[in-house]
């Protein structure tokens, strides 16, 4: 599996964030995986777009 940010837009995503806003996604994801603030915030947005269409 290629970890690189080219492979995934996650890894993209949470090298762009300063730490400060890293350590608020996983406190939001009561989690300590990046992985798991990453599924949350694509859940979030999901449920905006999907309010948004209705």
């Amino acid at each position: 599996m290629d970890a690189s940010p080219e492979a995934h837009p996650g890894i993209r995503w949470w090298n762009s964030l300063p730490e400060s806003e890293r350590k608020d996604w996983l406190k939001l994801a009561n989690s300590a995986v990046p992985a798991d603030a990453w599924k949350l915030r694509n859940q979030l947005m999901t449920g905006i777009h999907g309010r948004d269409a209705a």
